[in-house]
């Protein structure tokens, strides 16, 4: 099974948003996340992924519900988590993401 983390970053009534730059998600906004590596616990994965993609630093506050998805029959969990800035320095890998964004909730 494969797993995914991720977190849902949340300041100001604004939350932080990924644009992806990978083919099959060309385009579309996310949430920054993406798998865990080998030997990383869950909550590694989903601060790591965040520091990747969006090259801020953040602290876990909270964890929204768990889902599983199937993709190409494979199962993939999918794990998220509310957190907050710690270090807002955005910068990423033009390859990976297209755009980081903090996006108004409303």
């Amino acid at each position: 099974m494969d797993i995914v983390a991720g977190c849902v970053v949340k300041k100001d009534n604004k939350i932080l948003m990924v644009q992806e730059a990978n083919e099959k998600y060309y385009g579309q906004w996310n949430f920054p996340a993406g798998h865990v590596d080998e030997g990383e616990s869950i909550m590694e994965g989903a601060i790591r992924e965040v520091k990747e993609e969006t090259g801020c630093d953040v602290k876990l506050t909270g964890l929204l519900p768990i889902k599983t998805v199937y993709q190409k029959g494979i199962p993939t969990l999918i794990v998220e988590f509310t957190a907050e800035i710690i270090n807002e320095n955005i910068k990423f890998d033009k390859n990976e993401i297209l755009d980081v964004k903090w996006i108004d909730i409303e």
